[in-house]
């Protein structure tokens, strides 16, 4: 069975971002290309605030595309941000197909190891949306999966269903219909 990825971001927004960074490289080969003697200072000025703003958009563009849900024949695992610690919303976490017992959405203001987050950020706050599985050894690993278009959920628990019909784990998981209201917020319930 092939790896999959499910991405934080959809495709358009992976698209705005490259074209994005795109245009700062066009931008910034005609501005080094243009330089002359009298327009050195506003050349240099532009150039340093193409450099400065490319960099920036490419930064963000890795951060995004880095905490995405993998599936493997064997297991499901979601890398950790890059976030210093105080502010860490995901840890690296991984569940075995052949070991889940039952999988939920929840909703909380803990990170991923069900801790409370210590940031003075107001996003530490806010309820945030996990998949919860819980393993036959009591086990709890949660994927944030906040900015993860809701669909791409629904696809990911079939997904995770199919592959653990496949190692032999033939226990029923939430159904779509429930866990397209829990990603929404129409139902709050706890595992």
């Amino acid at each position: 069975m092939k790896k999959k990825t499910f991405y934080q971001t959809n495709i358009f927004w992976q698209l705005f971002c490259f074209v994005f960074l795109a245009i700062f490289i066009l931008i910034f080969i005609v501005t080094v290309q243009c330089i002359t003697i009298s327009d050195i200072m506003a050349s240099v000025f532009i150039l340093a605030v193409l450099v400065i703003g490319g960099s920036l958009a490419l930064i963000e563009f890795i951060i995004l595309e880095h905490n995405n849900v993998h599936l493997t024949k064997d297991k499901i695992y979601m890398n950790n941000d890059w976030n210093p610690k105080k502010d860490k919303i995901q840890y690296y976490t991984e569940a075995y197909f052949a070991d889940i017992e039952s999988i939920d959405i929840i909703w909380t203001k803990m990170d991923s190891r069900g801790r409370l987050i210590k940031s003075k950020l107001i996003s530490a706050s806010v309820e945030k949306p996990y998949l919860s599985i819980k393993t036959k050894d009591g086990k709890v690993s949660n994927f944030f999966v906040m900015y993860i278009p809701k669909k791409n959920v629904i696809k990911i628990l079939n997904e995770i269903s199919y592959r653990m019909k496949s190692v032999g784990n033939n226990i029923k998981i939430i159904n779509s219909d429930e866990a397209y209201l829990k990603i929404k917020k129409k139902i709050y319930i706890d595992i």
